[in-house]
């Protein structure tokens, strides 16, 4: 899983964010919504700019 955070690429690797049953990945249409949990929310301070179809995530302190 790669992601952008104050303008740096990051990966993660599948040891760090495992997906458990009730995690899930949305097709809805052309796009894919993926549903993450708090093992992965929990480590970013996250912002849901739902006019721009954004989500901003910092690495929490």
């Amino acid at each position: 899983m790669s992601y952008l955070t104050d303008a740096t690429s990051s990966e993660r690797t599948q040891h760090k964010y495992k997906t458990r049953k009730l995690d899930q990945i949305l097709l809805n249409g052309n796009s894919i919504c993926a549903i993450v949990g708090d093992v992965f929310l929990r480590k970013f301070y996250s912002v849901y700019d739902l006019g721009n179809d954004c989500v901003g995530l910092a690495k929490a302190s």
